[in-house]
């Protein structure tokens, strides 16, 4: 959670106040869900802005070995071992 919400504060179009804020929406065997809210002077960067935090958190994540599961190897996984 460190990692997504420095990355919104490091970004120079996320607004600092009203600060980001993040939650762990949800999780499962699979999957952990985080949401991040930010705030933005234009909301036309708003994509922009959300493609450059997942980018990122990303390499920060690559950076921290923090390994995320792709959903091809879950799908690979469950057929190989149904067989």
């Amino acid at each position: 959670m460190k990692i997504i919400l420095e990355a919104a504060k490091e970004n120079p179009r996320v607004l600092e106040e009203p600060a980001a804020g993040l939650i762990f929406a949800d999780f499962g065997p699979t999957f952990a869900e985080f949401r991040l809210t930010f705030w933005l002077a234009d909301v036309s960067d708003s994509q922009s802005v959300s493609s450059e935090l997942r980018s990122t958190i990303a390499r920060r994540f690559a950076a921290e070995e923090i390994e995320l599961l792709p959903q091809a190897a879950i799908v690979a996984s469950s057929i190989e071992g149904d067989g």
